[in-house]
């Protein structure tokens, strides 16, 4: 019945769709292969994880579950038709996002390895396949480790199974963290910005200064925070997307020195359509952000200088009484962002440290 929770009442089979509980009997371990057949790095593993299940794995209980990423049913069942195993069917598409979701898949092609109760053994099965290829030490329970995993080529010990995905996944909450704290800043933001359009609604339009007027100081302030929390949604969010679980295993194999499979995974992200996608946009409004950061330098100076002649012009009486106002305004502005700033720099360097 765990299975029946996960997949639904059927997989689809090659003699088409049969029970769940009656496909995946017997089974010593269930993978879950989350994969497309538009990906290029899963044409480069689905062949190598075909052969390993068809001359190995499958004979000592072994069985595996397609979970497309596919854009249309055609692609699917071409796709369906080059492997030797069940599949989701491509109609449940609500059960693959709950599947996505629940393992954390942010990038494919994934494998996720399940024992016969449906627990997790690990999230990482693309390295179990690859270092232990004929499943000797199979099903990859806890402490398990492949053939060849007390040294490779270049003289540095892999990771147990499962330890690269657990490393991915502490990246992945520490990053939550720091986003945490963009989102906080992002907020701060929001409530100034707010703050700005109202002092600009209430500002007397009498009181004029030099360069220009206090209703204009808080109107392009407004403007620029709100230009500001685009971009930087847009960067939280392009962020996030970009790295994959083959950028981050790329990082962590190239800090031990596995250069082989640092460079494969990097290849792998290189190559994802979506990943290439991704960056360009991060790259674009990276400009724009750059950009509207570097004008915000150069406006504030001329807002500031505004706001001093405004609030200590003698002259005008509406401005002697705005003038707490006016101060109150920007100097809160300012320090609050300022420290929040300072928070968050402070919260991405510890996370820095910490990886």
């Amino acid at each position: 019945m765990a299975f029946t929770a996960l997949f639904g009442d059927t997989l689809l089979t090659k003699d088409g769709e049969n029970p769940t509980e009656e496909v995946l009997s017997g089974c010593q371990a269930v993978g879950l292969y989350f994969s497309a057949h538009w990906c290029p790095s899963c044409r480069t593993f689905t062949p190598q994880l075909a052969q390993n299940f068809t001359d190995y794995l499958e004979s000592k209980g072994m069985k595996i579950v397609f979970v497309s990423s596919d854009r249309d049913d055609s692609s699917f069942q071409e796709y369906f038709n080059e492997i030797p195993w069940a599949a989701l069917p491509f109609s449940k598409s609500d059960l693959k996002a709950a599947l996505s979701t629940k393992y954390d898949v942010s990038g494919i092609p994934c494998f996720v390895i399940l024992d016969p109760s449906g627990e997790t053994i690990t999230k990482d099965g693309r390295s179990c396949v690859s270092n232990d290829p004929t499943g000797e030490n199979f099903p990859w329970t806890s402490g398990a480790q492949a053939v060849g995993n007390s040294q490779d080529g270049g003289g540095a010990p892999h990771l147990e199974h499962g330890k690269t995905q657990a490393m991915v996944d502490d990246f992945r909450v520490r990053q939550k963290q720091g986003m945490k704290m963009q989102f906080c800043n992002l907020f701060v933001s929001s409530v100034f910005c707010a703050v700005y359009w109202w002092a600009w609604s209430s500002a007397d339009t009498n009181c004029a200064s030099k360069p220009i007027k206090m209703k204009d100081v808080f109107l392009s302030f407004g403007i620029i925070n709100i230009i500001m929390i685009v971009t930087s949604c847009m960067a939280v969010f392009l962020t996030q997307k970009l790295l994959s679980d083959h950028v981050i295993k790329s990082q962590i194999y190239a800090g031990q020195n596995r250069d082989a499979e640092a460079q494969t995974e990097a290849e792998a992200a290189v190559n994802d359509v979506n990943t290439q996608r991704v960056t360009k946009c991060l790259a674009v409004n990276g400009i724009g952000l750059c950009c509207t950061a570097c004008f915000t330098m150069v406006w504030s100076i001329i807002c500031l200088v505004s706001v001093f002649n405004a609030a200590n012009d003698a002259n005008e009486v509406a401005c002697e009484e705005e003038r707490p106002k006016y101060w109150g305004i920007f100097i809160a502005s300012m320090v609050t962002q300022l420290c929040v700033q300072c928070v968050t720099g402070k919260q991405q360097k510890a996370q820095a440290g910490h990886g």
